[in-house]
């Protein structure tokens, strides 16, 4: 089964609105850089992850992951620009891809969720460390 790609908004130059091609159809978001393109973008990106997702019990948590990070970008954004909390974010996602990427998500649980905690800590340690 071929992957889909996540649709990303685009500028629509000649009326200077925000739109996005979902499923070959363009849908006009509203006018760039204010709040509704981003919010309409959200709303529907939710829509089209529903209606292309496999149920949760098959997803990884890479996956998983990919997709909340391209939710962060839409949600965390102010002017039209990302914030840095996606980057925070990002961060944290690292260390649990570092250890659990290839499980299913329905696999995870507090253990490991405390262990990507440790792990955290650790690296965070070692970071501060002088050699």
């Amino acid at each position: 089964m071929a992957k889909k790609r996540v649709p990303k908004p685009a500028h629509h130059k000649p009326s200077g609105q925000a739109r996005v091609r979902i499923n070959g159809k363009d849908i006009y978001l509203g006018v760039c850089g204010s709040v509704e393109p981003h919010q309409r973008y959200s709303e529907l990106l939710g829509e089209w992850s529903r209606s292309n997702s496999r149920p949760v019990k098959d997803v990884k948590v890479r996956e998983l992951t990919k997709l909340y990070i391209e939710h962060c970008k839409v949600y965390y954004s102010k002017n039209g620009e990302v914030t840095g909390e996606v980057a925070n974010i990002r961060s944290a996602i690292r260390f649990l891809n570092q250890k659990y990427r290839d499980i299913l998500v329905k696999e995870v649980d507090t253990l490991k969720l405390e262990a990507v905690r440790k792990h955290m800590i650790a690296a965070e340690l070692r970071a501060h460390t002088p050699d």
